[in-house]
């Protein structure tokens, strides 16, 4: 195994223009381990490798990869609002995974420009702005602006994007919303979420701009938690939501149309969810899709 040290901003003045900061050491180098098998019985990765509450409480559950500084197609981002591992080879995110609670809401005002991310190296390829004017797709976050209200400055940092995809504006503004809705929801009645998501490809690339590929669907895993998120809060009666969902151009409804099992979504992307928590658990609340 290869130690790789990863790196993570600190926190940052995100308004127009912004200051994009010093990158900060996030403490000790971590080993990256090596590639799990996410078929149907789970890697039970909390043996090998960082925990996530190492890296961040954005991943109190476990890294869900491999992903770490320097990794062009796993390139990890840490910031106090998010945490996402980007590809340059897609230009989009592979996953951005963020706890939410009440604490997270606010009186924030909307940002209004989507940006590059300055913690990327210039020789990295990233998206921009301008991929996708008139591509015919939204800007979907993965992490929404309305989980970060509570100042500006966390709002502004969903606005990178590297925690951005080309979404339908049906799923978008549909399902997608829907289940967004919902967590808040949850969040808003004391529950503690850590929530992941990210996209979906199919075997046809399709890209807009100068290369940002467009998902063939977005999956969402979004653990329900009673207080503080830690791997010990995790228990065969945890609620676990988790959802494919089509980015298609004509959609509807409620997102549980597409609701799957955590195990679908991991055999569907190669992720280990939940790594830090134990396999005997993982093996309860991951083969069952919750009420």
């Amino acid at each position: 195994m290869v130690a790789s040290p990863f790196g993570r901003s600190a926190p940052f003045d995100a308004g127009t223009p912004f200051d994009a900061g010093t990158p900060f050491d996030a403490g000790t180098p971590f080993d990256a381990g090596s590639p799990f098998d996410a078929g149907t019985v789970d890697a039970g990765a909390q043996d090998a490798g960082p925990r996530g509450l190492d890296v961040s409480v954005h991943l109190a559950l476990g890294l869900p990869d491999q992903s770490a500084l320097g990794d062009p197609s796993h390139w990890l981002l840490v910031r106090p609002q998010l945490v996402s591992s980007y590809d340059s080879t897609r230009k989009v995110p592979n996953w951005t995974s963020w706890k939410l609670d009440s604490t997270d809401f606010g009186s924030a005002t909307r940002a209004t420009s989507f940006r590059m991310d300055p913690l990327l190296p210039a020789a990295i390829p990233q998206a921009r702005d301008a991929d996708y004017v008139n591509s015919g797709f939204d800007r979907g976050h993965l992490c929404p602006s309305a989980d970060r209200t509570f100042t500006d400055a966390d709002n502004d940092a969903t606005f990178f994007l590297t925690n951005v995809v080309p979404q339908t504006h049906a799923s978008n503004a549909g399902p997608w919303l829907d289940l967004e809705d919902e967590a808040r929801q949850l969040a808003n009645q004391g529950k503690h979420l850590v929530i992941i998501a990210g996209p979906i490809f199919g075997a046809t690339r399709q890209t807009i701009g100068t290369g940002v590929e467009v998902p063939l669907s977005m999956f969402k895993v979004a653990v329900v938690l009673e207080g503080t998120p830690n791997p010990g809060a995790v228990t065969t009666s945890t609620i676990v939501y988790a959802a494919i969902i089509p980015n298609a151009s004509v959609l509807s409804g409620s997102w549980r149309q597409w609701q799957v099992t955590v195990r679908d979504v991991e055999l569907a992307t190669g992720l280990d969810f939940l790594s830090d928590v134990p396999t005997s658990v993982q093996n309860v609340i991951e083969l069952r899709q919750a009420p």
